[in-house]
């Protein structure tokens, strides 16, 4: 009885041993489970391979980025799926993991049908109890990323070979500026000594006769010395017109500001013409808008220049009838006006088609206008560009046979006035005839010319060529009065006019010094200012301009 019972519990036993070993292995085999589907469901590629480099296991991820199936790589190695070179590369990889018995990061490259595949792996040591030694491995695919910093380096060495191309043109842009501005300059300096070596001859021819006028002459000289008066004015005119033209092109003409009133405007510039309209038998009626106020603030020069300009051409193209200058309000507000110039003439009028080809430098509307009434086209070009630099604008209606108006509009600012303005220089007040006057000009034609000018109106002047005599007169000699041009051998007139003020420094006196000059640049005005001088006179200088001067800056003799 014994015995059976001691074969039951046996019995019991082995069954009990049996299930707790069947209970084992099906943990086992789901441990397994998890772990296969753990390592297949994992992005990361994964692989453990024995000693001899046989795989043993990949992961369902790591066939999928070899595109072929996982049971492909079971029981193979590397040298039958690889280039032997890469398979040495992968091998050596291998053992030295398992030499040093520590993990290793590299990056392995593998060129497939679909292209080359590039991964960063991990391979790491496994050591079984029993003692075998496996090399596991998982791995990161970075093809898109490699493609991708590849794309990125290639892009930056684009972006860095631009940058290059840049700093070169930049570079280049720098150096056409520099030379821009070196040119710019020269043609400055070349607009403004052509404009003084120009004009300086012409003003004294027409200043030369201008004293020959004054003097006693015969009928037939006198009939010849008006045929110079009017080619050396027609002569100065076209060469103004061109040098105005080339320094507006270049810059060179600035706009200024200052109180004026619009009406004085208008009767300077019908002032310059009134001999002419005279000669023509041309009638001549102003018609201006008495809502104007009577000080504004703008470029009175600059608008009378192309008043100038404007009458100028009514006066050409028109053989009979009637010149109007107009002006009108066309906005106004409290601190602004836009005032409006007009010209309107009875002349020959302009076409439609011609209409076109006004305002244009060098145009005419047509080769018979140039041969009948001459010029060079210039004088609307220039006022077009000189309206626009003030802001304004320009226009012209026109029927042909009937005559013509040409109209500009300016903005300016209202000014108000707050003290009387000065006292005007009487025309008939005595000249001062015991002052003592200095000319300094390097033209020996100008500089004889201003002394003769001087002479008849009675005044006696002492005179030199250049800057180095004019210091040493003028330290000599307490002058009352002191005619400078400004382009002088030497030392030019803007130097020698500051070497003055010093001097005048230690003895409290002040020489009043005007510039006598043929130069019509941008801030010439300005620079005779800068430099000390007190009055800007702009060659050919006539008697009048002489008188006015001599009154306005020497007080008269008792």
């Amino acid at each position: 009885m014994r015995d059976n019972a001691d074969i039951l519990s046996l019995q019991d036993e082995l069954r009990r041993a049996r299930n707790e070993s069947l209970d084992a292995r099906r943990q086992c085999e789901d441990l397994e489970r998890l772990l296969v589907d753990f390592l297949n469901y994992n992005p990361a590629l994964s692989f453990i391979k024995d000693e001899d480099g046989r795989y043993l296991y990949a992961s369902k991820s790591f066939a999928e980025f070899f595109k072929v199936e996982p049971d492909a790589f079971l029981g193979k190695t590397d040298f039958q799926w690889l280039p032997d070179h890469l398979a040495r590369q992968f091998t050596e990889n291998d053992d030295r993991v398992r030499a040093t018995g520590r993990p290793t990061e590299i990056v392995e490259s593998v060129p497939m049908p679909h292209g080359i595949i590039h991964s960063i792996v991990y391979k790491f040591p496994i050591v079984t109890p029993s003692g075998r030694h496996f090399v596991g491995g998982i791995a990161v695919d970075i093809t898109q990323r490699q493609a991708a910093e590849q794309e990125i380096e290639q892009l930056n060495q684009a972006l860095q070979a631009r940058i290059g191309e840049l700093a070169s043109m930049n570079a280049e842009l720098e150096n056409t500026r520099d030379q821009a501005l070196k040119a710019s300059s020269i043609k400055s300096a070349f607009l403004a000594n052509v404009s003084h070596e120009l004009r300086t001859p012409v003003a004294a021819i027409l200043n030369a006769n201008e004293l020959l006028l004054n003097t006693e002459l015969v009928d037939e000289q006198r009939e010849l010395a008006r045929i110079v008066e009017s080619s050396a004015t027609v002569l100065l005119h076209l060469l103004n017109d061109i040098l105005d033209l080339s320094a507006i092109e270049a810059g060179k003409v600035a706009i200024a500001s200052s109180p004026f009133n619009p009406e004085n405007v208008v009767q300077d510039a019908t002032r310059s013409v009134c001999e002419i309209i005279r000669e023509k038998g041309l009638a001549l009626q102003l018609d201006l808008d008495q809502r104007a106020p009577t000080s504004v603030s703008g470029d009175a020069i600059r608008i009378q220049q192309v008043l100038r300009n404007l009458l100028n051409n009514a006066i050409k193209y028109t053989a009979a009838g009637t010149l109007t200058i107009k002006t009108r309000v066309i906005e106004q507000d409290k601190r602004s006006i836009v005032l409006q110039f007009a010209v309107e003439d009875t002349g020959i009028g302009i076409s439609e088609t011609d209409l076109q080809l006004l305002f244009r430098p060098f145009t005419q509307l047509d080769s018979g206008t140039t041969r009948k009434y001459g010029g060079t086209g210039l004088g609307l070009a220039i006022s077009k560009n000189l309206v626009e630099m003030m802001g304004g604008k320009i226009e012209v209606t026109s029927r042909l046979g009937q005559g013509s108006t040409f109209s500009f509009d300016i903005p300016l600012t209202i000014v108000a006035s707050t003290c009387d303005p000065p006292p005007a220089v009487a025309e008939s007040a005595p000249l001062p005839l015991t002052k003592h006057i200095l000319v300094v000009e390097d033209s020996p034609a100008m500089r004889t010319v201003l002394q003769k000018q001087l002479s008849q109106l009675g005044v006696q002047a002492d005179s030199v060529s250049d800057g180095q005599q004019a210091v040493e007169a003028m330290t000599n000699f307490n002058y009352d009065l002191v005619f400078m041009d400004c382009h002088l051998p030497e030392i030019d007139g803007y130097e020698v006019t500051r070497i003055l003020r010093q001097l005048e420094k230690a003895t409290g006196r002040h020489t009043p010094v005007i510039a006598i000059t043929a130069s019509a640049m941008k801030g010439d005005a300005e620079r005779c200012l800068e430099a000390g001088m007190d009055g800007y006179l702009s060659k050919p200088v006539s008697f009048d301009q002489l008188k006015l001067t001599l009154r306005q800056w020497l007080a008269p003799t008792a």
